[in-house]
């Protein structure tokens, strides 16, 4: 039973990066309703990786690539510094 307690461990870890990514990304795309007002400047960084990341959300496309970029920066820890 260990072995399938790992897997799906790992797979809980995977959907919640995806989750993060995808919140990640609405957060950005919602700030952008609010320019030309600014956040702090703790949101502003995190903000600014996002887009390092992804692009705005301009017109209609398929979010799963961006989805996976961003999962992959949760991964990867790019917002580690941000949430302390």
């Amino acid at each position: 039973m260990g072995m399938t307690g790992a897997i799906k461990l790992r797979q809980i870890v995977e959907h919640a990066e995806r989750i993060v990514g995808i919140e990640l990304m609405c957060a950005a795309q919602g700030l952008e309703f609010r320019r030309p007002l600014k956040s702090s400047a703790k949101i502003e960084l995190v903000y600014a990786a996002v887009r390092g990341v992804v692009a705005r959300l301009e017109q209609d496309r398929v979010l799963a690539t961006d989805i996976d970029a961003l999962a992959g920066a949760v991964r990867a820890g790019v917002f580690d510094a941000w949430c302390a």
